[in-house]
C-alpha cells in the first residue's frame, strides 16, 4: 500500500506530460452578431474523448460576491439576523430572475432550467456517452426530483425547460 500511491502519482503525472492540449477561438453567428467560443482538447486522444454532458440543471447566469438583499435594504443585518433566502427581481431588460443568497453571496438563476433531455438520440448521434441532471440550487421536493428525473431518462422535455445556446448551432 505504501508503493502504491507514490506509483499512481508518478503514473499520472507522467499522463499529464504526454497530454497534447490544442486550443482555439471557434468563431460562430447568432443573428447578426459575431460570437466567439473557446474549444480545449487533447490531441493525445484519439476517437472519442471522455466528457459528462449536463442535460438538466438550474445554471447561474452570475454569482456576485455582495448580497443582493443587503443591497436592497441599504445594509447588512448580520448572519444572525438575515433572513434573506431568495428573492425574484426583474432585470432592466424585463427579464424574472432568481436570486439566491450562498454564504452572504448572490447566485442569480434565470426562472426556468436549462434541459436537453428532448435532444438525447441527437447529442447520442453526436457522440455523448455520459450524461448529468444537477437539482442543485432550488430547493427542489423529493417527488419533484424523482418527476423531472424520469422525464430527462426518457428523453422528454421538462416543462417550462430552455435549450441556452444549444439552438443556435454550437453542436
Amino acid at each position: 500500500m505504501r508503493l502504491l500511491i507514490p506509483n499512481l502519482l508518478a503514473l499520472s503525472c507522467a499522463l499529464a506530460v504526454q497530454a497534447q492540449v490544442h486550443t482555439e477561438m471557434i468563431e460562430y453567428k447568432h443573428g447578426d452578431a459575431v460570437l466567439e467560443g473557446y474549444l480545449a482538447y487533447d490531441q493525445s486522444i484519439k476517437g472519442p474523448r471522455p466528457a459528462v454532458l449536463i442535460v438538466h440543471q438550474d445554471t447561474p447566469l452570475f454569482l456576485a460576491e455582495s448580497c443582493a438583499y443587503a443591497n436592497l435594504i441599504g445594509g447588512c443585518p448580520g448572519k444572525a439576523n438575515c433572513r434573506f433566502e431568495s428573492m425574484e427581481m426583474v432585470s432592466s431588460h424585463g427579464e424574472s430572475v432568481t436570486a439566491l443568497d450562498y454564504h452572504c453571496r448572490t447566485i442569480v438563476l434565470n426562472q426556468t432550467s436549462f434541459c436537453l433531455s428532448d435532444r438525447l438520440p441527437e447529442l447520442a448521434k453526436a457522440g455523448a456517452l455520459s450524461l448529468r441532471a444537477d437539482f442543485v440550487y432550488r430547493p427542489y421536493e423529493p417527488a419533484e426530483v424523482r418527476d423531472r428525473w424520469r422525464l430527462v431518462r426518457a428523453g422528454r422535455n421538462v416543462p417550462g425547460g430552455h435549450s441556452a445556446n444549444f439552438d443556435r448551432g454550437i453542436l
